[in-house]
C-alpha cells in the first residue's frame, strides 16, 4: 500500500521538524510520499497577508525535497488560492505516483507519533471496503494542556481506487469527488466511510491555542465561514486572549463543549 500525503501549511518553518518527524520514522516501515504545499488562502489577503511565506517555510520544504527525493516534492502557491485547490493540485501530483491512498495533514498543528501512524494504517487495511476515514484529534484550546472532551473527527483518509471509483478532486476544505465506472462524478459523502476512534489513534491537535496562530485562525475563519455562523472563537483584544464565541454557540444551537486538563 502506497500513501500519499498531502502536507499543508503556511508559515510552519517553527514547528516543520517536530511534526514530520514521525512521518520521516514511518518511512522506515510503509511506503510513504508527502507532498509538501503551502498557500495563501484567498480570505487572508483581506487580512493583508502577503501571497507568499515570510518565514523561511519555502527553504525548509526545499531541504525536505533535497533529503529525502524519493519521498518528497513541492506544490507551493506565489498566488491567493482556496483551501480545496491547494489540496486538489497536491493530490493530482500525488496521483502521478499512483498512490492508494490520500491523508491530509496539516503542518501548522497535527502532531502523531510514529506508533499512531502504524495503528491507523493496520485499521484502514483491516477495512479494505471501506472508502474514506475520519480521524480522532484531540483537539486542544487555549493552551496546551486544555482539550476538547470530546474527539474532533475530520475527513482525513480516502483511497483512490476502489469498488470502481476513482479519487477525482478537492472540491472544499475536506471533501473530495470521486468518479464512478459509468464516468459521473459523485461526492464522497455518498459512500461508504468509518470514524476511526480515538482508542486506536487520539491525535494530539494544537488546533486553537492563545497565541498569534490562534488570533490569525480566527479572523481567517470568520471571513471564510461569513455566510454562515462565522466562528466558535473570539479574540479578546483587551486581554489578549482567544475564548470561546457565545454568539455562534447561539446561531447554531450548541453549548459550548466540555474541557478537560491533561495531568502531565
Amino acid at each position: 500500500m502506497k500513501i500519499g500525503i498531502i502536507a499543508q501549511g503556511r508559515n510552519c518553518a517553527d514547528v516543520l521538524d517536530a511534526v514530520l518527524a514521525p512521518w520521516i520514522e514511518a518511512m522506515k516501515k510503509h511506503d510513504i510520499y508527502i507532498c509538501l504545499t503551502s498557500a495563501t488562502f484567498k480570505e487572508m489577503e483581506q487580512l493583508g497577508e502577503p501571497p507568499h511565506n515570510t518565514d523561511g517555510t519555502e527553504k525548509s520544504f526545499k531541504a525536505y525535497e533535497a533529503k529525502y527525493p524519493d519521498n518528497f516534492s513541492i506544490s507551493n502557491f506565489t498566488y491567493y488560492a482556496t483551501e480545496a485547490q491547494s489540496r486538489g493540485y497536491a493530490a493530482k501530483i500525488l496521483m502521478t505516483q499512483k498512490v492508494d491512498l490520500i491523508w491530509l495533514l496539516d503542518l501548522s498543528d497535527e502532531y502523531y507519533t510514529a506508533k499512531q501512524i502504524d495503528d491507523i494504517i493496520s485499521f484502514v487495511k483491516s477495512e479494505p471496503f471501506t472508502v474514506w476515514f475520519r480521524l480522532s484529534l484531540k483537539n486542544y484550546v487555549f493552551d496546551t494542556k486544555t482539550y476538547l472532551e470530546k474527539a474532533f473527527t475530520p475527513p482525513r483518509i480516502w483511497r483512490t481506487n476502489i469498488g470502481g471509483y476513482k479519487i477525482d478532486d478537492c472540491i472544499y476544505d475536506n471533501d473530495f469527488t470521486y468518479i464512478n465506472a459509468g464516468g459521473a462524478q459523485i461526492s464522497d459523502k455518498s459512500l461508504s466511510n468509518y470514524i476511526i476512534p480515538k482508542s486506536v489513534a487520539w491525535i494530539k491537535h494544537y488546533s486553537w491555542l492563545s497565541d498569534a496562530r490562534g488570533k490569525q485562525k480566527c479572523a481567517y475563519q470568520n471571513l471564510h465561514f461569513s455566510h454562515g455562523a462565522g466562528c466558535s472563537y473570539r479574540w479578546n483584544n483587551e486581554e489578549n486572549k482567544l475564548e470561546w464565541n457565545p454568539a455562534y454557540f447561539k446561531k447554531v444551537g450548541e453549548v459550548i463543549p466540555n474541557t478537560l486538563k491533561d495531568l502531565d
